[in-house]
């Protein structure tokens, strides 16, 4: 029973939410950059390549997933309002230190702020202030990111959901729900 116990407590995560909200952003979020690289087929799921996206950052700042190409990628799929969310956002900066000779780089994207909507530039400052963070954070409007059915976006069925791309852009593995040491081994795998 006592094993049953640990299990749930390694994978706890957040229901997701059913709030249905408008995109903030303009522009095709899954176009390939050409002049870094470009998947001729891409997709959501373990073992393919991950389709671009472009988002933005606290600063207002255009983000592309493939900016980061050549480097390990940890997704992290979280909301303001969701506990285990912010556990995870604490534990951003000590899981980058434990692999900072690595080349990883840890990707937050919030999907809701607190009242449900896709987060505000001020609600991104807001994260990255209360939590330390130097790593991206971006607002990711649900509906242009997530599909439940992982047809047209990551399979995200709870908060937070974290994603591991390795090297070469391809999706190595996802967990849903929080447990810093698989977040570590996922990472580990993915190197």
């Amino acid at each position: 029973m006592f094993k049953l116990f640990l299990l749930f407590f390694f994978f706890v995560g957040c229901e997701a939410s059913k709030v249905d909200v408008e995109g903030m952003y303009e522009g095709d979020s899954t176009a390939p950059i050409e002049d870094i690289v470009e998947f001729e087929n891409c997709g959501y799921s373990t073992g393919m390549h991950s389709c671009n996206f472009t988002f933005f950052n606290e600063e207002n700042e255009e983000v592309n997933l493939y900016d980061f190409y050549e480097s390990t990628i940890v997704l992290d799929f979280s909301t303001m309002w969701c506990y285990w969310c912010q556990q995870a956002a604490y534990d951003i900066p000590d899981t980058v230190e434990l692999f900072k000779d690595h080349d990883i780089v840890y990707i937050t994207l919030l999907v809701e702020n607190w009242t449900g909507q896709t987060p505000s530039q001020l609600d991104l400052k807001e994260w990255v202030d209360q939590f330390e963070l130097n790593s991206p954070v971006l607002a990711s409007p649900k509906e242009k990111i997530i599909d439940t059915s992982e047809v047209n976006g990551f399979g995200v069925a709870a908060w937070p959901t974290f994603i591991f791309i390795n090297k070469e852009m391809i999706i190595s593995s996802s967990i849903s729900g929080y447990s810093k040491e698989m977040i570590n081994m996922s990472i580990t795998d993915a190197l």
